[in-house]
């Protein structure tokens, strides 16, 4: 049995047993006292590990909250996704829109973003006023629209499960589409599916539409024949309480005669307010047909044309003129005062008493009958006994790029042609048939004779 003063003198950690004497080295790698402090170094270096890793965690921690705060503010902020909705917008990236719109609770497609952002370019206006809005509702989500533009940015929804999404939410619109035509059928070539119609006062309403350019179908038959066109409706052209398209059919037109381009289309019986050269055709012309005329202002005065009935498979309508009552009348007039003239220029031997003349065969001619009765002594006397004109003979015609104005005329003019120095015998009365050229001088404001030719 060992000395109990060893063993104590071993777990106390000395050399030697102060009791024997003796060395203890065999105690110190056996004994449990030579085995605590090694235990006690253990203990220490794993706090130290636990303290370095919760440091690092917090570290992690940290690292990551930030790293969420950054993205969260660059990315996915109300501010931030407002930023990205109108980049797009400006740099009219559909793509990229798609991504930021939504309708009818649902991210619309790429083709439905290019065919909003078409609508938008239509309305460069309320673009602006869109853009101008987006801005504000960088700011405070809670900003009001005031461009016009259907729609509203909300908080719709997460993205990654743990980010706030925003949106550019679309609100459907209700468009009227008018036709010139009654009865006209109008069918949405591109729909959305929320679209529906029914028809209003003036056309057809069509509720549920997407605010994006729409192409439509449209179709008439009825009173002007059948007629089809395709079209693309703007739902943002119009203020948006009132959005109304319309749609102009043309139907079966005629083309205008341009004879008389300044002249004022007449369409049965009233004024269209326009002339031939702005209107260049007239439609749309009714199945039964059209009754069409023309005022034209020619230089003494305004004529109207005959009236000619205008039908849809009529190609065009071409205009005649016939003299008025009143311009007949005036043509009356220098009839008489030719036959005058006429009179007095025998009598006298001498053309300048044909005052209205410019026919200068004419005036020769009565010339060179007056030399042949001055070389034979021989004067002629006499008076005009009547004058008519052929009202029915009376029509335009051109003469050099001027309106002229053609007539049959009958004269009767008793007289005598005798020798100088003998006595008159016996008048006698000759009947002659001239087909005149009148044009109107306004210079002189009267008809002058640019033809006179004696054909009876």
């Amino acid at each position: 049995m060992g000395c109990e003063h060893c063993a104590d003198a071993a777990r106390k950690g000395l050399k030697f047993c102060p009791s024997c004497g003796n060395a203890l080295a065999s105690f110190q790698t056996n004994t449990p006292a030579e085995r605590e402090p090694s235990r006690g170094v253990v203990t220490k270096e794993k706090g130290r590990k636990t303290k370095k890793g919760l440091l690092l965690a917090l570290i992690v921690l940290l690292l990551a909250g930030g790293t969420y705060y950054g993205l969260a503010t660059q990315f996915f902020t109300v501010e931030a996704k407002t930023k990205d909705i109108r980049e797009a917008i400006r740099t009219n990236d559909a793509k990229e829109l798609a991504g930021h719109l939504e309708f009818n609770n649902q991210l619309v497609d790429s083709k439905q973003a290019e065919r909003f952002l078409k609508a938008l370019k239509e309305t460069p206006k309320q673009e602006e006023a869109l853009m101008d809005y987006l801005l504000l509702a960088g700011a405070s989500i809670q900003s009001k629209n005031k461009s016009l533009v259907p729609a509203q940015v909300v908080q719709s929804g997460r993205q990654y499960g743990i980010f706030e999404d925003y949106r550019l939410r679309l609100s459907s619109v209700k468009t009227e589409v008018v036709s010139n035509f009654e009865g006209t059928k109008v069918t949405l070539l591109n729909p959305i599916g929320t679209e529906t119609n029914k028809a209003s006062d003036d056309g057809i309403l069509i509720d549920g539409m997407y605010p994006g350019l729409t192409d439509a179908k449209v179709e008439y038959d009825g009173e002007y024949g059948k007629d089809a066109d395709e079209v693309t409706i703007n739902p943002l052209i119009l203020d948006a309480d009132d959005r109304t398209f319309e749609i102009e059919l043309k139907g079966k037109a005629v083309n205008l005669d341009q004879t008389y381009p300044d002249g004022e289309l007449i369409a049965d019986g009233e004024s269209t307010g326009e002339t031939v050269s702005d209107l260049k055709t007239y439609g749309p012309v009714p199945k039964k047909g059209t009754v069409l005329s023309l005022t034209n202002m020619f230089p003494w005065g305004e004529e109207t044309s005959k009236e000619i009935l205008v039908k849809p498979d009529t190609k065009t309508a071409a205009f005649t003129f016939e003299p008025s009552a009143a311009t007949i009348d005036q043509i009356e007039n220098a009839v008489e005062e030719h036959a005058s003239d006429w009179v007095n220029a025998a009598e006298s031997q001498d053309t300048s008493y044909f005052t209205l003349v410019d026919d200068a065969a004419y005036l020769a001619k009565q010339e060179k009958n007056y030399q042949s009765w001055n070389r034979s002594d021989k004067s002629w006397y006499g008076e005009v006994l009547n004058t008519s004109v052929d009202r029915a003979s009376a029509t335009f015609v051109d003469y050099g790029g001027e309106v002229g104005i053609e007539v049959l005329a009958t004269t009767y003019i008793r007289g005598e042609l005798a020798t100088d120095g003998s006595e008159f015998t016996g008048a006698s009365t000759s009947k002659s048939v001239f087909r005149y050229l009148f044009t109107y001088s306004e210079m002189d404001e009267s008809f002058r004779i640019q033809q006179a030719v004696n054909i009876k």
